[in-house]
């Protein structure tokens, strides 16, 4: 098997904390750190094919202490131009406007848009490796590779470009921390795909710069765009729910804070283990949290139980993602407007032991 090249779009898009990479069981060399491109964190690029009008145009920025992306699209089937803006706050709620996707598929532009713009990193990445510092003023970029395959991935989705390939092109240093690039990428031998059966050549070019603080302002206005949870904090099936109506980005932040997570009532203890069917192995754990009245409710199954970082911290009285028969029965209700019934079977750690 080739060793390949896995950077997630952690850091680009801010949909986890840290880039992230991974390799299979060969060797990869100084091509498997992270790239140091990625300092900086506002991409621009035009993703083309020879022969095509069909064009993609993605502007980006992220911010990876908060989570925070915006991404400015314009898509050009080869007849009409659609355009819009989607912002991920937090890295858990995805705002959009425009008619630049389909209602429902804004998720898949989202990947789609990382994976293009992650492509653009990791080829000046190999290309040069050492980054924008060992840059001069125009640098001309010829690198090929015969045994390693480069794969770009998000946590949905991932692409792989198989070996035989080659990037050539140039970048051109426009003002400190601010670059020009254009590449052309060929793969895969003609008559034999570069494992998907084609030649593949995209066009990419674009801009890279470095923002000091691409945080998404707390005072955007979010009246009349459209609002999609896309982790674990509204529930619903797929990987984007509809979020509730939020005014502006700063409605968001609270929301993710659990600033609107009901009010403590120091009348009930609602520790312990909640289970559909007490005989079932799973089910979720409710215990303590801090010592504001809050609760920490996570999922636990066979296997384990979820990292409480990604549980929910609540006072379940007065949440309304929570409605109490009795202190021994939660409905929990998605946003979608799923319901769930649990009842308290136990005490223990773990629904296996309840």
């Amino acid at each position: 098997m080739n060793a390949c090249l896995r950077l997630s779009t952690a850091a680009i898009f801010a949909i986890a904390a840290q880039t992230a990479l991974a390799t299979s069981d060969l060797p990869c060399g100084d091509n498997c750190l992270p790239t140091p491109w990625l300092k900086l964190n506002a991409i621009a690029v035009k993703v083309s094919f020879p022969g095509s009008a069909k064009y993609e145009i993605l502007r980006g920025r992220f911010d990876s202490k908060t989570n925070d992306f915006r991404l400015d699209a314009e898509l050009f089937d080869g007849k009409a131009a659609k355009k819009g803006t989607i912002l991920l706050v937090g890295g858990l709620v995805m705002a959009v406007k425009g008619n630049v996707a389909d209602p429902g598929a804004e998720f898949n532009l989202l990947d789609n848009a990382a994976l293009s713009q992650q492509l653009v990193y990791r080829l000046l990445g190999v290309a040069l490796p050492n980054g924008p510092e060992s840059a001069g003023d125009a640098e001309t970029i010829d690198f090929a590779s015969r045994k390693t395959a480069l794969e770009v991935s998000t946590p949905s989705s991932e692409g792989v470009i198989s070996p035989p390939w080659r990037v050539t092109g140039t970048i051109k240093r426009v003002a400190d921390d601010e670059f020009e690039y254009d590449l052309k990428l060929t793969s895969g031998l003609r008559g034999k795909g570069a494992g998907n059966g084609r030649f593949y050549n995209p066009h990419l070019s674009g801009r890279l710069s470095k923002v000091a603080d691409a945080k998404l302002d707390d005072a955007t206005p979010l009246n009349g765009w459209k609002t999609y949870g896309v982790g674990v904090v509204f529930e619903g099936p797929g990987n984007s729910a509809p979020a509730p109506a939020f005014h502006t980005v700063a409605d968001v932040r609270a929301r993710l804070a659990g600033e609107d997570a009901g009010v403590a009532d120091t009348s009930r203890d609602f520790t312990g283990l909640w289970k559909e069917q007490c005989e079932d192995e799973f089910g979720l754990r409710i215990g303590h949290e801090g010592d504001d009245g809050k609760y920490l409710i996570i999922f636990c199954g066979p296997g384990g139980c979820e990292d409480p970082d990604n549980g929910r911290r609540t006072f379940i009285t007065g949440d309304r993602n929570y409605q109490i028969i009795d202190d021994n029965e939660l409905v929990q209700t998605g946003e979608q407007g799923g319901r769930q019934r649990y009842r308290r079977c136990g005490k223990g750690g773990h629904p296996s032991q309840g």
